[in-house]
């Protein structure tokens, strides 16, 4: 009588407590997949144990599979560097944050990126890496016109015989 109550208020108890621990994983994994960041994270054998849509969605893009869960982050990008492998180890090993920018080449494809490579610490441990990526390729190339534009009105200038006057209207 008094112990099957608390039995069943227990089942009770831990149902609901399932149920909020599955909306609340449910809600993370919706903010984590409205980012427009590729986000992944590796353990300490930088085996990837979880990534947002926008990044499955650009390795699917790029021909590396959807299916990355599980997989050797090195296996399952084989064009990511020593260097690139270098910084997670220092992330693991000194819990400090690295940030980059890069270029990627995949067959004759240029990619640049901002890259924010931070831990996750259990007790005074790295556990996890998070890797942010942002393609900043678009940007890139503006900047890269905006240079080449700039560059080619200086020389124009400086080689005009006339006096030059530029008026805002």
């Amino acid at each position: 009588p008094k112990e099957v109550l608390t039995a069943v208020e227990l089942a009770i108890y831990k149902n609901e407590i399932d149920k909020s621990l599955a909306q609340t994983e449910e809600e993370y994994r919706k903010t984590l997949d409205s980012l427009h960041d590729m986000v992944n994270v590796v353990d300490r054998d930088m085996n990837i144990v979880l990534v947002n849509h926008s990044f499955s969605e650009m390795a699917e893009k790029l021909g590396f599979g959807s299916s990355l869960v599980g997989q050797n982050l090195f296996d399952a990008f084989p064009f990511l560097t020593e260097e690139v492998k270098s910084e997670y180890l220092q992330i693991l090993e000194t819990g400090k944050d690295v940030k980059t920018e890069d270029t990627v080449s995949l067959d004759g494809r240029e990619f640049f990126t901002e890259t924010h490579k931070f831990p996750i610490m259990k007790g005074s441990e790295v556990s996890r890496v998070v890797t942010i990526v942002k393609d900043v390729t678009e940007r890139k190339k503006i900047e890269k016109q905006l240079v080449e534009s700039e560059e080619k009105f200086r020389l124009l200038y400086e080689r005009i015989p006339l006096p030059y006057q530029s008026l805002d209207i």
